[in-house]
């Protein structure tokens, strides 16, 4: 085996110091031989990476002079770089990194972060590219300690006003978690969000951060929608006029994003209130109650608003909030805004109501009374004040102003109540409304709503006369529904006047028509084949043969169908022999009929008698066929 051989085997055997010795003596013999030179140039690779590990700087110093002194051949390309990259860690920058770094990978995460900071305030060269070890440093420190429940609120703050002064990557996976650390704990803190505003280039967000989350089978918001939630209301609560305006930009962006979180047309609102845009404010709530006109929140944010000039419709908004079908340790906190408006417009008693309401329901759910609202209940007025026992007719003598004021701008048109039904598909078996509607153009509008949306379909029977109030966008929406004074009922439908021109007896149904290609089925035999009825009908679906017609009022009536669809004949009257049917003319009269009127013995006498459209269904020509004969 020759020496080079031997100094690798004992490398790999990891006795090191022998092979150190038998390189040194080969090196020394041999200068400048390549094989001389890359046993001893590992060899020294080894110690100066042990002596890097171990951090003696006796070691270091000699093992890196060593290296920096050796020709290593152009041909030796992977032990130039090895070696290259190991010099560039023999720095003091780099060695207090890689001090650091084991120790974090220790789980020493505390006395790691010492070295950090050595290395923050001891060099004056650029370090950021260390910038993002010492992130995931303080981030595991702090996991610790928040874990731990150690150390106190104070110190993760500070470890955290400690992270956003590094220069980390955004958008990364360390930056988001340190963001949901900080919306876990620190939300609340208005000071501190703002200053973490200030400090953090917070609007850069991962893809994966604006997906909601999964928790104990509840979905919760993404992390980029916390977040700008949490900046907005710390932004808003400040009342810095300057940072309130730097985030509209934002937070309009936030809201296409995150439609659904009424917390952000919330802020949104109030943030235009605070700067004075109240007009602004309320156009852009307007069309939030309008979409939301369901959810309490939406009137209760429009009353909030209000409240600021029009207390009037304020009140009106905060009665139609109380109305909406809610649970009421939701409304806690509207019903107490609500109070302490009544209370300011002198309606004492009403005030009472609301706001023993509101405190009750607090008592319920467990939550503390905060002082303010204590203060409130000793004052005078409240202690002299006799509450209302209930004020559901306050609230619906009130509540048309608000209605009025949102929907007031809206086209509206006349309409009837079909029917009420619950769809076979529908999993809540919600009780819907089918409507018929006149629309501008004349035409009717069919739609169906749900009952539980609009309370005034509640009241009303099929037939009824009402008005809508609609929002005429891609696709129309009723936004109110009322009742209407009419002289009959289902006024906006035409009555047609028709003909039964078939008794189907052992079915049990009737057929009429008013046009060649119109007609209706009407359980039951109430007439006979040949009388004349009104009718109001609805198309109710269409089929493979046409629509299908609704009849949702008939009656007899003296009037004439169309002279398309019945015609009075007197004509000769020829049978045949053999089929027993009759011909008067152009007018087919069946066998039952020619056997029931007994008109078989006046072969070609005259007669007269009642006939009704009738399509032949062999070639689809229309003919006609006798209904009654005399």
């Amino acid at each position: 085996m020759s020496d080079v051989q031997n100094i690798f085997k004992l490398r790999k055997e990891g006795r090191i110091d022998e092979a150190l010795t038998l390189a040194e003596v080969l090196y020394v013999r041999n200068p400048s031989d390549p094989w001389a030179i890359r046993a001893y140039g590992w060899v020294l690779y080894d110690k100066l990476k042990g002596a890097l590990a171990s951090g003696s700087e006796d070691d270091i110093f000699l093992y890196s002079g060593k290296l920096e002194n050796l020709d290593i051949p152009e041909e030796e390309q992977i032990l130039k770089n090895q070696v290259s990259y190991l010099l560039s860690r023999t720095s003091m920058p780099e060695r207090t990194l890689s001090r650091a770094s084991q120790l974090d990978y220790n789980g020493e995460h505390g006395n790691a972060l010492e070295l950090f900071r050595q290395l923050r305030d001891q060099y004056s060269g650029d370090i950021s590219r260390y910038h993002n070890a010492y992130g995931w440093c303080l981030y595991k420190y702090l996991k610790t300690l928040i874990s731990n429940q150690a150390a106190g609120r104070e110190v993760w703050k500070g470890l955290l006003e400690e992270y956003f002064k590094l220069q980390i990557e955004k958008p990364s996976q360390l930056n988001s978690l340190m963001l949901f650390q900080t919306l876990s704990h620190f939300k609340d803190d208005n000071e501190f969000m703002i200053k973490w505003a200030g400090e953090f280039d917070w609007v850069k967000f991962r893809t994966e951060d604006f997906s909601p989350f999964e928790k104990d089978g509840k979905v919760y918001p993404g992390l980029a929608e916390r977040s700008i939630l949490a900046l907005a209301k710390s932004l808003f609560s400040s009342g810095n006029r300057l940072r309130i305006e730097g985030i509209q930009e934002t937070l309009d962006s936030a809201l296409a994003k995150f439609p659904a979180n009424i917390w952000l047309y919330y802020y949104k609102a109030k943030m235009l209130v605070a700067l004075g845009h109240l007009e602004d404010a309320k156009a852009f709530v307007i069309p939030v109650v309008r979409e939301k006109k369901s959810d309490f929140w939406s009137w209760a944010l429009l009353g909030d608003i209000l409240s600021e000039d029009d207390i009037e419709t304020a009140i009106s908004c905060y009665c139609n909030a109380v109305s909406c079908k809610s649970e009421e340790k939701f409304l806690i906190n509207t019903r107490w805004s609500f109070g302490k408006l009544l209370q300011v417009a002198g309606l004492d008693q009403e005030a009472k109501y609301e706001l023993e309401l509101s405190l009750k329901t607090r008592t319920e759910q467990g939550y503390n009374i905060p002082s303010d609202k204590t203060r409130l209940l000793e004052e005078d007025w409240f202690l002299k004040a006799e509450a209302k026992v209930e004020n559901k007719s306050f609230y619906r003598e009130h509540a048309g102003k608000a209605v009025d004021y949102v929907f007031g701008s809206l086209p509206r048109f006349n309409g009837n109540l079909i029917r009420t039904f619950i769809r076979p598909d529908d999993p809540e078996k919600s009780v819907r409304a089918r409507l018929v509607l006149a629309g501008t153009d004349g035409n009717l509008i069919y739609t169906s709503v749900r009952i539980r949306n609009y309370p005034a379909l509640c009241r009303l029977q099929p037939g009824d006369a009402i008005q809508v109030t609609v929002d005429p966008g891609k696709k129309l929406r009723i936004m109110k529904v009322e009742s209407r004074e009419a002289f009959e009922n289902f006024d906006l439908l035409p009555w047609e006047i028709a003909v039964v021109d078939h008794v189907n007896r052992k079915k049990s149904v009737t057929h009429l028509s008013w046009e060649r290609d119109s007609g209706a089925v009407l359980q039951g035999i109430p007439y006979a084949e040949g009388d004349f009825v009104r009718l109001k009908v609805i198309s109710r679906k269409e089929s493979d043969h046409g629509p299908v017609n609704e009849i949702l009022v008939h009656e007899p009536t003296d009037f004439v169908p169309s002279k398309e669809v019945v015609r009075l004949f007197s004509e000769r009257l020829r049978i045949n022999s053999e089929k027993g049917f009759g011909l008067a003319g152009n007018v087919f009269i069946p066998q039952e009929l020619v056997q029931l009127s007994g008109i078989r013995e006046k072969n070609g006498s005259l007669i007269e008698g009642l006939a009704v459209a009738s399509q032949n269904p062999r070639d689809g020509k229309w003919g006609w066929k006798a209904l009654k004969v005399e």
